[in-house]
């Protein structure tokens, strides 16, 4: 099931990017996923595709890993605030890693642990060698200056090594779909 909201989102991006106008707001369809119109005559389908990058045997797939990170670090958050935790600004980087989804309730304890261990400095420190878990290649962490809350998990860095021919294979595997929606936006309206 397609995320709606994130189509739009990506559409809107899109546009902009390219700096195409609609003669009129865009209409959600199914194939193509959304129809716009230029000039009266002028109909341009737009399919949104998400692409994934293939996985190398034995190596896990970077979305599962980020998402695995983004859950520790979500109810190391919630530990932390049952525990009655302070608002804090806490930044957990990483070591390199498979990890799954067994990893996710101790790994949050770990890292709960750690953030409540340590003193809680004024400005950005790193927690303490020996508070920290050993799979967190650091954890840093300040006193909220706004009373906030900000958790969040290492995710620069990583920067995506995509070739012509996967995107090609990408579109290629859509191309009766794509045909689809040709005949789709020539008889739209019609």
């Amino acid at each position: 099931m397609p995320n709606i909201n994130r189509e739009w989102r990506n559409l809107d991006r899109l546009l902009k990017a390219l700096k195409i106008e609609s003669s009129c707001p865009p209409i959600k369809s199914e194939c193509p996923d959304f129809v716009l119109t230029q000039r009266a005559a002028h109909r341009i389908g737009i399919e949104l595709t998400d692409f994934c990058l293939p996985v190398h045997p034995g190596k896990q797939p970077h979305q599962e890993w980020q998402s695995l990170k983004q859950q520790i670090v979500v109810r190391a958050e919630q530990l932390h605030a049952d525990a009655a935790g302070l608002p804090l600004h806490v930044r957990v980087y990483f070591q390199h890693g498979k990890l799954s989804k067994r990893d996710v309730p101790r790994f949050a304890r770990e890292l709960a642990h750690a953030v409540c261990a340590c003193p809680i400095p004024e400005s950005t420190e790193d927690v303490p060698f020996e508070l920290l878990p050993q799979w967190a290649s650091s954890i840093r962490i300040r006193r909220s200056p706004y009373g906030d809350k900000l958790w969040a998990e290492d995710a620069g860095g990583f920067v995506a090594q995509v070739t012509a021919k996967q995107i090609s294979d990408k579109i290629l595997g859509k191309s009766k779909r794509e045909i689809a929606a040709s005949l789709n936006v020539m008889n739209y309206g019609s």
